[in-house]
């Protein structure tokens, strides 16, 4: 699918699982760069790997 907003930025905040990190992910393979942020750094950190993994494209992921 190819929704046009390859390049564009987007935060995610609820990243590090559920909806949020579905959302990510989704957004990764459109090619979309990210912000992730949520309360267990930890957790978000893996799940921030787990975006980058999924990107069809060369993006950049950002944690807080």
């Amino acid at each position: 699918m190819d929704l046009g907003i390859k390049g564009k930025v987007a935060i995610v905040s609820g990243a590090d699982s559920g909806i949020g990190l579905a959302t990510a992910k989704l957004l990764a393979q459109e090619g979309v760069n990210l912000i992730l942020n949520d309360k267990t750094k930890d957790e978000l950190k893996l799940a921030a790997e787990q975006v980058k993994k999924q990107a069809m494209q060369d993006i950049q992921v950002e944690y807080f």
